[in-house]
């Protein structure tokens, strides 16, 4: 019993040993349970800290040009997890710009169907349509982004490349400026804006963005030259030529980039540097036509004119197309004044590009300086016709139409642009051109009007004075004008009013003595001659005058005869006041007279007042006097009776002297100009 006893108090004993040792050894578990557990998640984090160190390494191999090692990086991760978006947008990026395009557009489809409608998978498979330029695509693509997510950084970006490319420059500007409005910022953003403000022509803004483009990435050679480039458009020659040379260091076979240096050495008058650039250039590529461009212009620009033609001669012997070198090389011809073969060249030009105005006016400065003044004025002509809205061609057809006395087409070209000019240099220009218009033709009345457009003009744009250049009329052609010396006086004023030399109360001053001395001009004493409804005598010859339409100043000779006003004349306030230059010089012009239709050559159609030989002064006289009376215009407060005597002693001892003035008194010579202009280069129209 007692044993039974014992027996059964051990087996209890036992029994109580192994629930103490089950539950100690279920503690043991549970606590293995939980470290195995940590370490699981210990194992996935340092795993996953793996991962995005590999990623960090292949993104450093990017930045460092290695992207062949980072593409076999980024193949081991995707292959351990195909699910990750980062690691596949990484890989297609690098295996885009390896152009591999065919392996990126595979990622981006396993990424879009791994992720649907994924505004940054449809990002980049839009990079990727624009690379290989499927740009419809492209676009649709884009589109179908911007409608779920419409301020994604990514897809805004891409449609700013796309307007870009599509001329849309204020669109493309708007798509960054909303990028950057969201914190984004990176250099390639700054440049493409940078970019966009240039093809806008906001120079400033321009350079204010490619600025902060180099200084997020100082040592790209592409940013360094976008810049040197803008600030070279905003004629900024020394601080573009500072970037220029950052660019060439960082990238120094660019041939582009060198050949835009050239230009800014060139500009800031370094031409000697200017064509050292050009030489290396042309080394890097042989068939640069820019490198050829370059270094004629540098010879040009150190005035080695010859070794400029020999470059492009050259040249032209390999590519006879080549229509830049073609008008440089006519451009030097004219700096030589080798006028009959610039015009040579010109035309060639004008076989080839028939639409380009800008030939046909350079063309007709080479005809008129080779001594074809009337092809040259037809030649400007064809060019003024196919750009009817360029002031600068219309002011030189005006110009030569003036020279050469078609004073209808003058005023014809004048009414037409006249209100199509904005730009106050072009407004000035055509102010002196129809200020010899009224000086020459006689409507003395019209300046009048012209004085207050010009004081307008200079109330609005204040800054557009001084000028340095005029309409380009030189001393000999203002002489062969055969304008009178008081009448030159008020041009030249307008040329020193123009210049800054002289305010415009003096120039008012020099119009209006002009006007009174022209209203208040004497008559000469009345000569008898036979009633106005007799026939004038017939004129064996020379022809009619209005025989020829057109005609020279050089080509006019005076009539062997005189000749009286036919019944069918009408003598006009223009013809009743007679200069007396128009007496007194032999060999003065005569005005051009329109033949009507159909008139044959012994007709005589209606002229328009002309100026009078000496041989015809008797004529004139008698013409004069029925309208003495009559038509003479009277300044406002003045009467006839009262004229002569405000004119006071100059005028009487002027009209005297005119009187007495024998028939073959020279021409009087246009007033001295300012130095400037009296020895100022013979302009180019190119120019």
């Amino acid at each position: 019993k007692e044993e039974h006893e014992i027996r059964i108090n051990s087996e209890s004993e036992i029994q109580s040993s192994l629930e103490i040792l089950t539950h100690k050894l279920d503690e043991t578990r549970q606590k293995h349970d939980q470290v195995e557990e940590s370490m699981e998640f210990y194992g996935k984090k340092i795993e996953s800290v793996r991962f995005k160190n590999e990623i960090q390494t292949a993104y450093s191999l990017i930045r460092g040009g290695k992207r062949d090692e980072a593409v076999d990086i980024l193949q081991k991760l995707i292959e351990e997890d195909p699910t990750d978006k980062e690691v596949r947008l990484l890989l297609a990026h690098s295996l885009d710009d390896s152009d591999q395009f065919e392996r990126v557009e595979k990622i981006l489809k396993q990424g879009l169907e791994q992720h649907p409608s994924d505004p940054d998978f449809l990002a980049s498979m839009a990079h990727l349509l624009w690379r290989k330029g499927e740009i419809s695509e492209m676009a649709k693509t884009i589109t179908d982004g911007l409608i779920r997510e419409p301020n994604h950084t990514g897809l805004l970006f891409e449609r700013s490349l796309l307007n870009i490319h599509q001329k849309k420059h204020a669109a493309a500007v708007s798509d960054l400026e909303r990028i950057l409005e969201q914190g984004i910022d990176s250099a390639e953003i700054r440049y493409n804006l940078g970019m966009a403000y240039v093809s806008l022509g906001k120079i400033s803004s321009a350079i204010q963005e490619l600025r902060q483009s180099v200084a997020l990435e100082p040592l790209s050679a592409e940013g360094n030259h976008a810049l040197g480039l803008a600030l070279l458009s905003g004629h900024r020659y020394k601080e573009s030529r500072d970037f220029l040379e950052r660019a060439r260091e960082y990238d120094p076979q660019n041939v582009s980039t060198r050949l835009d240096l050239a230009v800014a050495l060139r500009m800031s008058g370094h031409p000697e540097k200017a064509l050292d650039e050009a030489n290396v250039a042309a080394e890097l590529d042989p068939n640069s036509p820019r490198a050829v461009l370059e270094k004629a212009l540098a010879h040009r620009d150190l005035s080695r004119l010859r070794e400029a033609l020999e470059v492009l001669e050259n040249h032209l012997r390999s590519h006879p197309k080549s229509m830049r070198a073609r008008s440089l090389k006519a451009s030097i011809l004219q700096d030589a004044e080798r006028f009959t073969e610039a015009a040579t060249e010109l035309r060639a030009l004008a076989e080839t590009r028939p639409d380009d105005p800008d030939i046909y006016a350079r063309l007709g400065h080479c005809l008129k300086r080779s001594g074809n003044p009337i092809e040259a004025l037809e030649t400007i002509e064809v060019g003024a016709k196919k750009a009817p809205h360029s002031p600068r061609i219309q002011l030189l057809w005006a110009k030569e139409c003036l020279l050469q006395e078609q004073y209808d087409k003058v005023d014809g070209i004048v009414t037409y642009i006249l209100p199509k000019l904005d730009e106050p240099r072009f407004r000035l220009g055509f102010i002196e051109i129809r200020t010899l218009l009224a000086l020459k033709t006689g409507k003395l009345s019209s300046l009048i009007k012209i004085m207050d457009d010009l004081k307008k003009i200079v109330e609005a744009h204040p800054e557009i004075l001084p000028l340095d250049e005029g309409g380009g009329i030189e001393d000999e052609e203002l002489l062969g004008l055969g304008l009178e010396k008081r009448e030159q006086e008020v041009y030249h004023a307008l040329l020193d009013f123009l210049a800054g030399e002289i305010d415009f109360e003096m120039l008012d001053d020099s119009v209006t003595q002009l006007m009174k001395s022209h209203f208040h001009k004497p008559k000469a004493p009345a000569q008898p001659v036979a009633p106005p409804q007799e026939t004038a005598p017939e004129q064996p010859e020379p022809a009619p005058v209005n025989s020829q339409p057109e005609r020279t100043v050089e080509t006019i000779e005076a009539p062997p005869e005189p000749s009286a006003a036919t019944p069918q004349e009408t003598p006009t306030e223009e013809t009743v006041e007679q200069k007396p230059s128009e007496i007194d010089e032999p060999e003065s012009a005569v005005d051009e007279i329109e033949p009507s239709s159909g008139a044959d050559a012994g007709e005589t159609a209606e002229p328009e007042p002309v100026h009078r030989l000496e041989e015809n002064a008797e004529e004139e006289k008698a013409a004069d006097e029925p309208l003495e009376s009559d038509d003479t215009e009277v300044v406002e407060g003045e009467t006839p009776e009262n004229k002569q005597a405000e004119v006071g002693e100059d005028v009487e001892a002027q009209s005297a002297e005119e009187n007495a003035a024998p028939p073959e008194e020279p021409k009087p010579k246009p007033a001295k100009r300012r130095k400037k202009r009296s020895k100022k280069k013979a302009s180019n129209p190119e120019t």
